[in-house]
């Protein structure tokens, strides 16, 4: 659903700094992330070791803990330095801090970047695409495009499963069939309204 459709319609409109390093909703998505990353290494791990050697990596590191992981430990700690990097760029970058646009109407909820966040965002996403085109990483070049074209996220009361309540940070998660689609982080004067009138909703569809 596009976003100017959604923003023609009546409802809440409100604008938010949303803490990134301090937040545990942001840190636990990036710690998601990277989890999802030591399962795709551990899952090539085990096709390769399936195909060269004809068993399985999972069972060998049962069976040989110490020779396992040992071999392993340059990838888990570039994963880790990864994680670090990403936390202080994160500080340094966005300053602790990324200025949001929140709407909840009845068509459904979405986010944006302030207009001078977007400013921000997209001087990272061309540095980025840039460094990818120096060095020729095509990922790189990727991610840049991908996060330029997400930055305005949106969910409609049709796909939305089920409803989060976050009060110690007056936010909300809309989950469809798989996975939390968005949060949105509200004012403490707007919360408990939004909070209701999302559950509604939900109980509409």
């Amino acid at each position: 659903m596009e976003l100017s459709q959604m923003q023609s319609r009546t409802g809440w409109e409100w604008d938010r700094t949303v803490n990134l390093v301090t937040n545990p909703l942001v840190i636990g998505s990036i710690a998601k992330v990277f989890a999802i990353s030591i399962g795709i290494f551990w899952l090539l791990l085990e096709i390769m070791s399936w195909f060269i050697a004809r068993t399985s990596m999972t069972l060998y590191a049962i069976q040989h803990p110490d020779k396992a992981f040992k071999g392993a430990e340059p990838a888990f700690y570039f994963i880790a330095f990864l994680v670090i990097i990403s936390i202080i760029s994160i500080a340094i970058v966005f300053r602790n801090g990324y200025d949001a646009h929140f709407g909840v109407n009845d068509d459904g909820v979405w986010m944006s970047p302030q207009p001078g966040q977007r400013k921000t965002n997209d001087s990272i996403h061309r540095l980025v695409f840039g460094m990818g085109v120096l060095t020729g990483k095509p990922g790189a070049m990727g991610a840049a495009m991908i996060a330029k074209y997400t930055q305005d996220k949106s969910v409609s009361w049709t796909e939305v499963k089920r409803i989060e309540a976050i009060p110690s940070r007056n936010a909300i998660g809309f989950h469809d069939s798989w996975h939390c689609a968005l949060i949105i982080y509200c004012l403490p004067e707007n919360y408990k309204a939004i909070l209701q009138y999302a559950y509604s909703k939900v109980n509409e569809s």
